[in-house]
């Protein structure tokens, strides 16, 4: 996982259309739900994406538990103008989901961004059990396999 991006506004990806809706969503997300962390992951953050793929992003609320697929749609309003796969969890369902080995998790700590976090001891809970859990999983071509 990279350090949190210091400046949101230079946000920006060449030669993707979304640019601007995709700060526009993150701004929007912030000021409304005042989340825990918003994770970008995916196509964006390795590199291989187009013009106009979709963004990969997780918002982590800062309640314990959500009901991801609720809160999903709710969240998924904001963004109607923005191809988006969004993930909404609560602090503590995101953790659990490290620990059980969840492969958009795991993807998303290794690969992905912080571009905003709202939680400071969150994120030093959340970098300390990543830290933990990467000791014992590695990335394989095809998934994660755990280390013996």
């Amino acid at each position: 996982m990279r350090n949190v991006l210091s400046n949101l506004s230079k946000m920006r990806f060449e030669n993707y259309d979304y640019n601007d809706e995709l700060l526009d969503y993150v701004n929007s997300v912030k000021d409304k739900y005042n989340p825990a962390m918003i994770i970008l992951f995916g196509s964006l953050t390795t590199g291989d994406y187009w013009h106009n793929s979709d963004a990969d992003i997780i918002v982590i609320l800062r309640q314990d538990r959500v009901n991801h697929l609720t809160k999903g749609l709710e969240l998924r309003k904001i963004g109607y103008d923005l191809p988006l796969d969004l993930f909404v969890y609560g602090t503590q369902q995101f953790i659990d989901m490290i620990e059980q080995g969840n492969l958009l998790a795991l993807d998303a700590m290794e690969y992905g961004q912080i571009i905003w976090t709202g939680d400071e001891k969150y994120l030093d809970r959340l970098t300390k059990k990543w830290e933990y859990v990467r000791a014992r999983w590695q990335p394989t071509d095809y998934g994660w396999k755990g280390i013996e």
